[in-house]
This record gives C-alpha cells, sequence and structure tokens, in this order.
C-alpha cells in the first residue's frame, strides 16, 4: 500500500513538471479567459524575462489571493449553517462586528504560511526555469534571456560549472564570484562583462571577446584564450597558470600583479599592456612585439628575448634572472635597479639605457657598446667589461669589486664614489676620467692611461701602477691629500 502511495506521488510530480501539463493548464486558461494560444506564449516569453524575484512576490501574491477567498467563503458558508439553526440573532451580531478583523488577520497568517512553506519549491522551480532558458538557446547567437538566468543561478549560488554557452551575445553580464571551470564560451561576447573572483579553470574562452571586461582576481588556470579579444581588460591579480593566450588581442589591458607562470602568449599583442608586478617566469613571449609595455617589477626570470626589440620598454626593478638576452635591442630603456644576475647578454644594445642601481653580478658585458650609459649604483661584481667601450659612461657610485676592465675604454667616464676594488684594469683607458673619491686598492691598473683623469680622495692602497701612463706626481698628491 505504501509503495502504491510513493508510486502516485512520482506520477503526480511528474506530471506536474511535464511540459504538457503546462500546455494544457494554459489551454485551460485560454478557454476560461476566451484568448488566444499565441497571446499565452508571448505571456509565457514575458514571464520569463522577468528578474526571479519578482515572479517570487507575484507566485506569492497569487495564492494570498486564493487562500483570502477561500477563508471568506468558508467563514461565511459556517456563518450560515450556525446562524441558521442554532446560534441566535444576537451571536450573529456580535460575530459580525469582528467578523472582517479576524479574517484579515487570518488570511494574513495563511497567506504567510503558504510563502514559507512552498519557499524551496518555488526556488528549485525558478532554478529549472534558468536552466531551461540556456540549454534552450542551445549556440544561437543573441541573448536569448540567458543574461538573466545565469545571473539569477550566480545569485542564488548555484554552481555554473561545465557550461556550455557558445557564440552567444552576454554583454554587460555580472557573473562575479560565479563558478565557471571547465565552460565552453567559444565565440562567446563578454564585452563590458564583470567577472571578478569568478573561477575559469579549464575553461575555453577561445576567440571569446572581453574588450572592457572586469576578471580582477579571477583564476584562468590552464584556461584557453587563443585569439581571445582582451583590449583594455583588467585582469589585476588574476591566476593565469599554464594558460593559453596564442594571438590574444591584449592592447592596453591591465594585468599588474597577474600570474602568467608557464603561459603561453606567443604572438599576442603586448602594445600598451600593464604587466607590472606580473608573474611571466617561464612564459612564451615569442613573436609579440612589446611596444610601450610597462614590466616594471615583473618577474621575467628565464624568459627568451632573444632578439626582441625592447626600446624605450619600462623593466624597472623587473627580475631579468637567467634570460635569455641574446642580441635584444634595450635603446633608452628603463632597467633602473633591475636584475640581470646569470642572464645572457650576448650582443645586447643598452645604449642610452638607464641601468642605475642594476643588478649585473658576473655579467658578461666585454666588448659591448656602453657609451653614456647610466649605471650609477650598479652591481657589477664580478662582471666581465674587459674590451667594453664605457666613455661618458655613469659608473658613480657603481659597486665593480673584481670586476674585469682590461682594454676598457673608460674616457670621460663618471667613476665618483666607484668601488673598484681588486678589479683588473690593464692597459685601461682612464682619460680625463672621473675617479674622485673612488675604491681603487688592490687593483691592477698596469699600462692603464691616467691623462688628465681626476684622483682627488681615491684610495690608491697597494694598487699595481706599474707602466701607467700620463699619471703626475699633482694626480698622486691629490688622491694622498684627500
Amino acid at each position: 500500500m505504501r509503495i502504491l502511495r510513493l508510486n502516485v506521488k512520482t506520477k503526480i510530480r511528474r506530471l506536474l513538471n511535464s511540459r504538457i501539463f503546462y500546455t494544457k493548464f494554459y489551454r485551460f486558461l485560454l478557454r476560461l479567459l476566451k484568448l488566444k494560444y499565441k497571446t499565452c506564449l508571448i505571456f509565457r516569453q514575458f514571464w520569463f524575462k522577468l528578474h526571479i524575484k519578482f515572479r517570487h512576490l507575484l507566485v506569492s501574491t497569487f495564492w494570498f489571493l486564493v487562500i483570502t477567498v477561500l477563508v471568506y467563503f468558508l467563514v461565511q458558508g459556517l456563518n450560515l449553517i450556525i446562524f441558521g439553526t442554532t446560534l441566535g440573532e444576537n451571536f450573529k451580531k456580535d460575530i459580525d462586528d469582528n467578523f472582517y478583523d479576524k479574517l484579515e488577520s487570518l488570511s494574513i497568517l495563511g497567506g504567510f504560511i503558504i510563502y514559507v512553506a512552498t519557499s524551496t519549491d518555488r526556488q528549485k522551480r525558478s532554478h529549472y526555469e534558468a536552466w531551461q532558458v540556456i540549454n534552450s538557446a542551445g549556440t544561437q547567437g543573441g541573448s536569448g534571456g540567458r543574461i538573466q538566468a545565469l545571473e539569477d543561478l550566480n545569485n542564488d549560488g548555484v554552481s555554473l560549472a561545465g557550461l556550455t554557452v557558445e557564440n552567444a551575445d552576454l554583454t554587460n553580464i555580472k557573473l562575479s564570484g560565479a563558478d565557471l571551470a571547465r565552460a565552453n564560451l567559444k565565440n562567446t561576447t563578454l564585452r563590458k562583462s564583470i567577472l571578478r573572483d569568478v573561477n575559469l579553470t579549464e575553461g575555453k574562452l577561445n576567440n571569446a571577446n572581453l574588450n572592457y571586461a572586469n576578471l580582477d582576481n579571477a583564476n584562468l588556470d590552464n584556461a584557453d584564450l587563443s585569439g581571445a579579444k582582451l583590449f583594455s581588460v583588467q585582469l589585476i591579480k588574476a591566476q593565469l597558470l599554464n594558460a593559453k593566450l596564442e594571438g590574444a588581442d591584449l592592447r592596453k589591458a591591465n594585468l599588474s600583479g597577474a600570474d602568467f607562470s608557464d603561459a603561453d602568449l606567443t604572438g599576442a599583442n603586448l602594445r600598451g599592456t600593464n604587466l607590472s608586478d606580473a608573474d611571466l617566469s617561464g612564459a612564451k613571449l615569442r613573436k609579440t612585439f612589446p611596444s610601450n609595455t610597462n614590466f616594471n617589477g615583473a618577474n621575467l626570470s628565464g624568459i627568451d628575448f632573444s632578439y626582441f626589440i625592447l626600446n624605450g620598454i619600462n623593466l624597472r626593478g623587473a627580475k631579468l634572472i637567467g634570460a635569455n638576452l641574446e642580441s635584444t635591442k634595450f635603446i633608452g630603456a628603463d632597467l633602473r635597479e633591475a636584475n640581470l644576475f646569470g642572464a645572457n647578454l650576448d650582443d645586447v644594445d643598452f645604449s642610452n639605457a638607464n641601468l642605475s642601481g642594476a643588478n649585473l653580478n658576473d655579467a658578461q658585458l666585454n666588448n659591448f657598446n656602453l657609451i653614456g650609459i647610466n649605471l650609477r649604483g650598479a652591481k657589477l661584481d664580478g662582471a666581465d667589461l674587459s674590451g667594453a667601450d664605457l666613455s661618458n659612461a655613469d659608473l658613480s657610485g657603481a659597486d665593480l669589486y673584481d670586476a674585469n676592465l682590461t682594454d676598457a675604454n673608460l674616457r670621460d667616464a663618471n667613476l665618483d664614489g666607484a668601488n673598484l676594488k681588486s678589479t683588473k684594469c690593464k692597459a685601461a683607458i682612464l682619460d680625463g676620467a672621473n675617479l674622485n673619491g673612488a675604491d681603487l686598492s688592490d687593483a691592477d691598473v698596469s699600462g692603464a692611461n691616467f691623462n688628465n683623469a681626476e684622483l682627488r680622495g681615491t684610495n690608491l692602497r697597494n694598487v699595481n701602477l706599474e707602466g701607467a701612463k700620463n699619471l703626475t706626481e699633482e694626480q698622486l698628491q691629490n688622491a694622498l691629500r684627500y
């Protein structure tokens, strides 16, 4: 008997949830109201476009009115029966005085009870309707009511993982904090959308339009954004580990603090892109052609920038540890405080670049053209600058401990206060160089040319001056005097 009751309940539930039931119900209403079927369909489309909370309010109001009417007729019926048999006119008069007050209170209480009791079912029904709207649209273009449906589901905390919405227009959609893991959004328009803190891990966003979208703190690990339009997009502190961004348009995008570790940005457009403090360690940047790109404080360790043209690029404080910079042009680039330790600098062009405070310890810069370069306060411990042209260079306060400057051209270079302790300056050209306050203790400057060099306060303790050229008594006295 119990099994039979369960089967009956199941059949009733299936009937209520079936489209056939709703179709028959609509037709019944149409006959009752003498309306055409097309009018019902228009009403149904209008109904789904309403906000979910407004729909809940309408349904609750409807049931409130139904309960009120039923209670009214019930009380009226009881009143008629009672007063027509046993109770007299006096009792009837007493009840009539308070009847409507009691009816109103009872109706409100009944409506509230119905509303609370059916809240879970209403939410489930609204979620079911929302998914119907999303799934029925399939891969057709336009919104198809999907924007409101997706926003309603997300606001109710429903997971959207695995969602498939291809070729749709979801412009201005707001899905902050949504779970869109493994979502398929290929060729979807998401312009000016708000997607902060979303989970899009392993998402498919090939050729998606995300221009001007906000994806701050979004998780896009292992996502595929190949060919995506990301013009002026915001991806501040977003995670894109191992993400695919081949051929993506990232012009003027704000990617500051984002993690692109091991990401593939081959052929991406990085013109005017802000990558300050971003982590690009191990990322692929071939054929990206950065122009006016901001790499301030970015982690570019192990990056392959060989044969790149990075003229005028902002790399201040960037980490280029172990990077491949072979034949790269840094003409006029800002490399202040940049860390180039262990980087491959073969045939690099640093003309007019600013390397003040940069870390070039153990760098191989032999035979380099470094005319007029700014290396103020740079770290060049153990660097090989043999044969390099450093004429007119600014090396004031630089640390050149144990560096190799053999045959280097330091004509008119500024070495004021530089640390040249234990350096090898054999046959170096120091014509007109400023060595005031420099530390040359234990250095080897044998055969070096000191013509017109300034040595006020220079530390010459244990320096090897054998064969030094154009070194006058006055210059030595100046060194000792200070």
